[in-house]
């Protein structure tokens, strides 16, 4: 009877070691056609680019929406501003790594548009050689814009 045990129970064995085998085989196959057909693996959760909150312009309230963050960590991010990438805040030492790690795929950070200046200052008027009233108001008539409004 001892001997037909050890028999099953080898039997058992390479069943198990079979089923283990074809398990195997199976997750490296689909691991295969994930990667050919172009299936990425994405995080639960994270955001689309455009629905991230953005650092440059974003109140504490709205911060305080990202997962991970606290009123404290919110306030620094905005008493820190501008930031030119949202690595600044690791780099700058806004916020430590910990928390930075929490919420970098929920924030982003973009550039201010630099508004175009209108208008030239007086001095300028004087080095390039308006001197009187009347040349800059020629110079205000050709350019188009306005003077003294």
């Amino acid at each position: 009877m001892g001997a037909e045990n050890g028999v099953v129970r080898g039997k058992v064995v390479s069943a198990v070691l079979a089923l283990a085998m074809a398990g195997g085989a199976l997750v490296a196959l689909g691991a295969r056609e994930a990667r050919a057909t172009g299936a990425v693996a994405t995080k639960r959760g994270v955001p689309a680019p455009e629905e991230r909150v953005d650092i440059n312009r974003a109140s504490v309230a709205e911060l305080m929406k990202v997962p991970g963050m606290t009123s404290s960590w919110a306030g620094r991010i905005v008493r820190f501003r501008p930031y030119r990438a949202k690595s600044d805040l690791l780099e700058r030492g806004v916020l430590p790594s910990a928390v930075y790690d929490r919420i970098k795929d929920y924030v982003v950070a973009h550039r201010e548009k630099k508004q175009e200046r209108v208008g030239v200052q007086f001095h300028s008027f004087c080095v390039s050689g308006f001197y009187s009233f009347a040349d800059l108001q020629f110079y205000f008539q050709k350019s188009g814009e306005p003077f003294f409004s």
